[in-house]
């Protein structure tokens, strides 16, 4: 049964595509999920930390576009590297798990109300598209009301992952990446850490301290990492 299995071609084909590879993160994806949602019911407890320059930052819908990007990207981009270096494949995504856990472990005790914007249509149905301007207030409104909450903004996991993406973008010596994923992986990356602000998903402050958390989460399992390889 086992030898029938290994050579039957639907096998061979998810040897050949990778399909493990691909499948991994978005089981890991719907974990954290249940996660942040399990987070949400540990501590229901409202804080706001609206910094006045918050009030200043615009609300400029069409980045809503650029903020759907942190869940398929990242995605696309592990499935690319598998193919390339499954060492760096894991690496990363042992890097995304931890940062993650950080995070759900920090909002369990400490969780960040973000003030969104008033103008939006929470109940806003695709019937009420109009025009091709009001698909955007479209996706923000679904946005604002799967995440109805909007607790457990900081630090951000959405700011974290975006500059994951922009590293995991960036050609080293063993892993070259086609150019054009190069160039839409660190696009959507930029896009996916300054859409949170501009669709008023985060404060300032949650992105700051997201991209902190990632960089020194990735720095120490580089360097961990670099230390175990020599040794």
């Amino acid at each position: 049964m086992k030898d029938r299995i290994i050579k039957s071609k639907f096998y061979q084909n998810c040897l050949r595509f990778n399909i493990f590879y691909l499948v991994l993160p978005i089981i890991i994806y719907l974990i954290m999920w249940l996660c942040y949602n399990l987070a949400i019911f540990i501590n229901h407890n409202e804080v706001i930390l609206e910094h006045e320059i918050d009030k200043h930052i615009p609300y400029i819908k069409y980045f809503v576009v650029l903020y759907f990007t942190y869940y398929f990207m990242p995605i696309v981009l592990f499935w690319a590297i598998s193919f390339k270096n499954k060492n760096k494949y894991y690496f990363c995504l042992l890097v995304l798990c931890i940062n993650n856990l950080l995070c759900y472990i920090f909002y369990c005790f400490y969780s960040v109300k973000v003030i969104r914007e008033s103008s939006v249509n929470i109940n806003m149905s695709l019937c009420d598209i109009n025009s091709f301007d009001s698909i955007f207030d479209y996706l923000v409104s679904f946005i604002y009301r799967i995440d109805k909450d909007a607790l457990n903004s900081l630090p951000s996991i959405h700011a974290g992952t975006g500059l994951l993406m922009i590293i995991m973008s960036i050609p080293d010596k063993r892993c070259k990446l086609n150019i054009w994923l190069i160039v839409f992986g660190i696009f959507s990356g930029i896009g996916c850490i300054l859409s949170t602000v501009f669709i008023k998903q985060h404060n300032l402050i949650d992105v700051i301290v997201g991209l902190i958390l990632m960089l020194v989460v990735y720095t120490i399992a580089f360097i961990i990492n670099k230390y175990k390889i020599k040794s």
